[in-house]
C-alpha cells in the first residue's frame, strides 16, 4: 500500500504537517536511558520519570532562548518521538469498519486511567468511535467486547495548528499487569471526507500500529507509529483530569494575511508547522519528586551533549551561545529517584542583526542568511530554473541543480535592524516556478520571538522570468530583531525549479510631505516657473557646484527631463535628528539629505514631478526637517514631525513658528504666508556685501540658471538687488551649525 496513491479503493492517503519549523528546531527521537523500574523497559517507552516535552530553540543576537513543557507527572506508555510528520485518514470511508489500531504492552502493574490520540481535520468531522480494547487472545484488539468506546468524539483543529490531543478518561480504571496487551482503535465515520486524521510519527517505526478496512478481520501492520498515548496509575484514580489546552502552539493564532488580505484561521496556516504537539496538563496536581531541569548542549545533531546548566524553571537562555553556530539542544528533569531521559532535540542558530541600509547581490557572500530545508547559496545549475543568477553569478536558491521535493518545508532566514519609525523597504529579484495552487513560496517577518510569521507576500506559479518585488514593512512587524524569512511550502505531488532570490535590499525610508515658498519667485498666490518655462532648469541636482556652500551635497539626483510645468526649481531637503529640541538639531545630527523639486504651489516633492520624498535614513529620535535653497536662506522646522500613516507632514508657510527662529528666520509674504527669504547669492547663509558685489554684479546683465537671479526669473538684474537683496540685507539663517 502506497501512502500518496489516490483512487477509490480505501487506500491511505496523507495530509501534510511540517515539523522542520520556523523555530529551526527539529524533533529526534527521545536520546537517553534510563533502566530498571523507572526507565524504559523493552521496546516500548514508560516513563514514569518523564522527561520534559516540546523543548523550543529560538536563536537571538548571542544568545538562544530555550522554553519546554513540564514533563508529564505519571505513568505514560508511547510508541513516538514527541513529533508529528504526517497525518493519515482513510480515503472516503464507507463505513465505522474503516480503523487504526496502536498496540500498547504495560510494563508493570498497574490501572489504566486515561488514553489520548493526536488528531485533525481537514473541516470539523468526527470519529465514528475511538475504542479502547484488550486482545482477542489471537494478537488482535477485541472490538467486540472493548473496556470502553467513546462514540462521535469531534474533531475541529487543522492539520497546520498542530492538530489537538482528544483526552479520553476511563469511566472506570481497568486494572493492568505487567506485560498485559491492550490497544486503542480509532474509527472513521461513514461518508466522512474530511478527515479525521491521525498524527503519524516518523521516527520510531516500532511496528505496533496497523490499519484495517474490514472492522478489524484484516489487520495491515504500518511501519510508522500513530501517535496515541495512554496513561497508568499505581492506584485506581478515576477522573485524574488530563487536560489538552486546545490549539496550544503560537501557530494557532487568527492573522490576517499582510499580502492578500485574506483572513486565515491560523497564523501558521500555509505557512508555519506546528512548533510542537500540543501538550497535556494535569489539572491540581503536581510534579512528585522533580528536583530540577539539567540543559545539554551539542554542536552536532544527535550529540554527544555537553552538560551546560541547570534551571528551575521550563525555560532557559543561553547567554554563552556565539553567532553563526547552529547548536543542537536536549533537557532532562532530574527526580529524587533519577533522571529521565532527554527531551526531543531542538536547535537554534544565533545571529546578530544585519543593520540598515542592507544590499547584497550575494556574488561574493551569501549575506549571513541561515537556511534550512533545501535552500542553496550559489549558481543555479538547473535547465529547468532559472538560466542565470539576476546578477550573476551567485544567488539563493531552492535545489539549485534539480526540482524541490514533496512536503518540502524550506527556510531561509535573517534578523535585521528594523526598529526604526520610520518606514522600512525591502526589494528584492525574484524568479519562481511551483505547482499552480498548491505549492507556495512566501516572505514573511517574526518580530517578537514567538515563531509565528506573518505573511507580506505570498508567490505561485510561473514568475516568466526575473521580477522585482518591493514590500513595504508594517510598523507592526518592526524590532531590533525581525527575522526575515523566504519560505517555500510544497504538498506531496508535482514539483518545479523553485524558489529564487537575488539582489536583496532592505532600508529605511522617511517619506516626507512637505511645503514652503521662495520670496523671489512668489507672486502673492503662487510662485513663478520662469526657470522651467525658459528651459534653463539643469537636469542634474544643482547643489555640488559650490564648494563653499554648507549645502555641498555630490547626490546623483538627475532626469532626463523636467517632469512638468509646474516645477518652479530644485530644492535640497536635509534630516536631522536628535533626542532633545531644535537648538541640539545641529549639523553633527544629520542623518541624509535628498534632492527634488519645489513646485509653484509649494510643494516640495520627488524626481518624477509629483509623488512625496522619500529619503533612505532610519528614524528613532526627533526628526527635523532643513530646506536648502542655492539662494534663499535655509530653515529648519521648529519641532520634531510626527508620522502619520507612514508620513511625516510640516507646512513651513502655515505661521511663524513652523520655522526655528520664528519670524526673525523666514519673511511673511503675504497675510498668512510665510516664505525662505531671498538675496543668499553665495550660499553661506548670510546675505551682506559679498553677495552683490563678488556675484550679483558679475552677473549682472546676463541671463540663464544664475545665483544672482534671486527672482528666478531667470535673468540677473536691478529687480534682483533692490527687491530682494537690499531689503533683506545683514539677514541670515537660524539653522543650527
Amino acid at each position: 500500500m502506497k501512502k500518496t496513491q489516490y483512487n477509490n479503493q480505501c487506500l491511505l492517503v496523507t495530509a501534510m504537517l511540517f515539523t522542520v519549523v520556523i523555530s529551526n528546531a527539529q524533533f529526534y527521537p527521545t536520546g537517553g536511558y534510563q533502566g530498571g523500574l523507572y526507565g524504559k523497559g523493552g521496546d516500548q517507552t514508560f516513563e514514569f520519570l518523564n522527561p520534559p516535552g516540546n523543548l523550543r530553540a529560538t536563536g537571538g543576537d548571542s544568545e538562544v532562548l530555550l522554553s519546554w513543557d513540564a514533563p508529564f507527572p505519571i505513568g505514560e506508555v508511547k510508541y513516538d518521538d514527541s513529533s508529528a510528520e504526517m497525518w493519515y485518514w482513510l480515503n472516503s470511508p464507507s463505513s465505522g469498519n474503516d480503523c487504526f489500531y496502536v498496540k500498547f504492552t504495560s510494563p508493570r502493574d498497574g490501572f489504566l486511567t486515561d488514553i489520548a490520540v493526536l488528531n485533525s481535520a481537514s473541516w470539523s468531522s468526527q470519529w465514528q468511535s475511538i475504542l479502547v480494547c484488550p486482545d482477542n487472545g489471537a494478537g488482535k484488539p477485541n472490538m467486540a467486547s472493548p473496556w470502553n468506546s467513546f462514540p462521535l468524539i469531534t474533531v475541529s483543529s487543522l492539520p497546520q495548528a498542530g492538530g489537538e490531543w482528544e483526552v479520553l478518561s476511563m469511566p472506570v480504571p481497568v486494572a493492568v499487569s505487567a506485560g498485559s496487551v491492550f490497544y486503542i482503535v480509532t474509527r472513521w465515520k461513514t461518508g466522512s471526507t474530511t478527515g479525521p486524521f491521525v498524527g503519524t510519527d516518523t521516527g520510531s517505526n516500532s511496528g505496533r500500529s496497523a490499519w484495517s478496512v474490514n472492522g478489524g478481520t484484516t489487520w495491515n501492520l504500518w511501519t510508522e507509529n500513530f501517535i496515541m498515548r495512554a496513561f497508568i496509575t499505581s492506584e485506581p484514580v478515576a477522573n485524574i483530569n488530563l487536560l489538552s489546552p486546545p490549539k496550544a502552539n503560537a501557530g494557532s493564532l487568527p492573522v490576517k494575511s499582510l499580502a492578500t488580505g485574506e483572513v486565515v484561521l491560523y497564523k501558521a496556516d500555509k505557512i508555519a508547522a506546528s512548533l510542537f504537539i500540543p501538550s497535556f496538563t494535569l489539572q491540581g496536581k503536581g510534579i512528585i519528586g522533580l528536583v530540577v531541569y539539567r540543559i545539554f548542549r551539542s554542536e552536532t545533531t544527535s550529540g554527544p551533549y555537553e552538560f551546560l546548566d541547570s534551571s528551575s524553571g521550563t525555560s532557559y537562555p543561553d547567554a554563552t551561545a556565539i553567532n553563526d553556530v547552529e547548536y543542537f539542544y536536549v533537557v532532562t528533569a532530574q527526580y529524587e529517584k533519577g533522571e529521565a531521559e532527554y527531551s526531543n532535540e531542538a536547535s537554534a542558530l544565533p545571529q546578530a542583526a544585519a543593520a540598515l541600509s542592507f544590499q547584497n547581490n550575494f556574488d561574493t557572500n551569501d549575506g549571513g542568511f541561515y537556511p534550512k530545508g533545501e535552500w542553496e547559496w550559489g549558481a543555479p545549475a538547473y535547465a529547468g530554473g532559472p538560466p542565470s543568477a539576476y546578477s550573476p553569478p551567485n544567488l539563493w536558491g531552492t535545489n539549485l541543480d534539480g526540482n524541490y521535493g514533496n512536503f518540502t518545508n524550506s527556510w531561509l532566514i535573517q534578523p535585521f535592524d528594523i526598529h526604526y519609525s520610520s518606514t522600512i523597504k525591502v526589494s528584492f529579484r525574484t524568479w519562481y516556478m511551483t505547482q499552480s495552487n498548491k505549492d507556495f513560496c512566501y516572505f514573511a517577518i517574526d518580530h517578537d520571538y514567538d515563531n509565528v510569521y506573518d505573511i507580506l507576500a505570498t508567490y505561485n506559479g510561473n514568475s516568466a522570468g526575473w521580477k522585482l518585488k518591493e514590500i513595504i514593512v508594517p510598523d507592526s512587524l518592526k524590532s531590533d530583531y525581525s527575522r526575515f524569512a523566504f519560505i517555500l511550502l510544497s504538498d506531496h505531488v508535482t514539483t518545479y525549479a523553485g524558489f529564487y532570490i537575488d539582489d536583496l535590499k532592505a532600508e529605511s525610508i522617511v517619506e516626507v510631505n512637505l511645503k514652503a515658498y521662495l520670496e523671489g519667485p512668489f507672486t502673492g498666490l503662487e510662485m513663478t516657473t520662469n526657470l522651467n518655462s525658459s528651459g534653463i532648469i539643469p537636469l542634474s541636482q544643482p547643489f555640488n557646484s559650490n564648494p563653499m556652500a554648507p549645502w555641498y551635497y555630490t547626490g546623483s539626483e538627475s532626469v532626463g527631463m523636467i517632469p512638468g510645468s509646474n516645477i518652479t526649481d530644485w530644492i535640497l531637503v536635509e534630516l536631522r535628528q536628535t533626542p532633545g529640541s531644535a537648538s541640539e538639531a545641529t549639523s553633527a545630527t544629520m542623518i541624509a539629505r535628498s534632492a527634488g523639486f519645489i513646485l509653484k504651489n509649494g510643494s516640495i516633492v520627488s524626481l518624477d514631478g509629483a509623488s512625496n520624498l522619500r529619503i533612505a535614513a532610519g528614524i528613532d529620535q526627533n526628526l527635523y526637517v532643513v530646506l536648502w535653497h542655492r539662494n534663499h536662506l535655509g530653515i529648519m522646522s521648529a519641532s520634531g514631525l510626527l508620522k502619520t500613516s507612514g508620513i511625516y507632514s510640516w507646512n513651513f508657510s502655515a505661521e511663524a513658528g513652523k520655522v526655528f527662529g520664528g519670524g526673525d528666520a523666514h519673511k511673511e509674504l503675504v497675510p498668512g504666508i510665510w516664505g525662505m527669504i531671498s538675496g543668499d547669492a553665495d550660499g553661506n547663509e548670510l546675505i551682506e556685501e559679498p553677495d552683490k558685489i563678488t556675484i550679483w554684479e558679475m552677473q549682472s546683465g546676463t541671463s540663464g540658471y544664475k545665483s544672482g537671479d534671486f527672482n528666478l526669473d531667470s535673468e540677473v538684474n536691478n529687480p534682483d538687488k533692490n527687491g530682494e537683496w537690499i531689503p533683506n540685507l545683514g539677514k541670515g539663517s537660524y539653522v543650527p551649525d
